[in-house]
């Protein structure tokens, strides 16, 4: 589910191996709740924090390749996130590849629920599905790295329709840097260069 929310542009920034991470993480949530090993429900609810920190690209860490300092804090709805970008220069604040012209900053709030596990089916299935995956995204547009300080922003991002979200889910933020190279009047991918984390789960 969580790959799969992502916009094809930031899941291009993952790393082959990927998916395999994520479900041992989700695994590692199971261990932490009661019952039969291998059908423990996983509770992102008390425990969606640990996920808090997993790089998309393990090649290129999301604090190396952006450390700006970054505020996030809850809107006036549980559904809804405030992200605060201070100002940076891209020069001097990104860690980009020498080959890089380029970056893009995306955002991406997904709201996922508690998980369950079906001995009819066997397998996992969501606890509130009528709200699981939901999603809200923000992709800034494409912007030269150049020694000149970008302005601050803030942004929001929303899965709140005006109905109070159930108990058993939790948000969970994905900051990504995408790099390019800027040849011929193109922009050319550099998904291995570029950096993705779940930067805050509430």
């Amino acid at each position: 589910t969580l790959r799969h929310s992502l916009p094809q542009k930031m899941a291009k920034i993952c790393e082959p191996y990927v998916s395999g991470k994520l479900t041992a993480k989700f695994r590692n949530l199971a261990q932490l709740s009661g019952g039969d090993k291998g059908k423990r429900p996983i509770l992102l609810s008390e425990n969606g924090e640990k996920l808090e920190g997993f790089d998309f690209n393990s090649n290129a860490p999301f604090k190396e390749t952006f450390p700006t300092n970054i505020m996030v804090m809850s809107g006036s709805n549980y559904g809804q996130l405030i992200l605060h970008l201070p100002s940076f220069t891209p020069k001097d604040d990104l860690n980009a590849p020498l080959s890089a012209t380029h970056y893009q900053l995306f955002s991406h709030l997904l709201l996922l629920s508690d998980f369950t596990y079906k001995q009819d089916s066997m397998e996992y299935n969501p606890c509130s599905p009528e709200v699981h995956a939901r999603k809200s995204t923000k992709e800034n547009a494409i912007h030269p790295i150049i020694n000149y300080p970008e302005e601050s922003t803030t942004q929001q991002l929303s899965v709140y329709d005006g109905e109070p979200l159930p108990p058993g889910t939790r948000l969970l933020l994905i900051l990504g840097v995408k790099f390019y190279r800027y040849d011929k009047l193109k922009y050319i991918d550099l998904p291995s260069d570029s950096s993705m984390q779940i930067i805050k789960v509430i």
